[in-house]
């Protein structure tokens, strides 16, 4: 046997409104602010020698639906970055495609958070950016990163530069994107 309650606000002891909602399914008040939390860790290798373009990192999006056109989505992406050669790797966070992080709103130059490399190819580097989207959306959203290398060398993503691994320099990493819907 199933139950079912069926109400429209919930109030604490003190008469406080904690949750109202608007009969829809949709949360128009609440003092809990986080909707929802959608999080992809990933271990899967990307590897760029492009200098040009972005491209998306493999396996590195997240996809969420929010409930509220006033809704934000915050963002936490955690990338662990390599390189091959001389150079740095370039990300860029972009929401269905479109720049959204960093977006400085400057022509002739690449927006973008770079991972600093010394030129050591055993180096395996770790970022974390984090940001606050308004995408004023009931629509199926997805993130996802996008990243390039700077120099003559190759960027990689979960994994170090030197893939040597009887030389015990095949670090492997995981990165993660990880996003929380804020309710209004």
């Amino acid at each position: 046997m199933t139950s079912k309650l069926k109400v429209n606000l919930i109030n604490d002891a003190g008469d406080n409104n904690i949750i109202t909602s608007n009969g829809s399914g949709v949360i128009t008040s609440s003092k809990f602010k986080i909707g929802q939390i959608v999080s992809t860790v990933t271990g899967t290798e990307f590897s760029t020698s492009a200098t040009t373009s972005f491209s998306a990192v493999t396996d590195l999006l997240a996809t969420i639906t929010p409930t509220s056109t006033s809704s934000k989505i915050y963002i936490t992406c955690t990338v662990c970055s390599g390189n091959a050669g001389t150079g740095s790797g370039l990300f860029q966070l972009r929401r269905d495609a479109s720049l959204i992080y960093p977006d400085r709103g400057i022509t002739n130059y690449y927006d973008a958070f770079m991972l600093y490399d010394s030129n050591d190819d055993n180096v395996t580097r770790t970022y974390t950016v984090q940001f606050l989207d308004s995408p004023s959306s009931t629509s199926s959203l997805s993130y996802q990163l996008y990243g390039k290398s700077s120099g003559s060398g190759t960027t990689h993503v979960n994994r170090s530069g030197n893939n040597n691994a009887s030389q015990g320099y095949s670090h492997r990493m995981k990165s993660i994107m990880t996003l929380m819907e804020v309710l209004p």
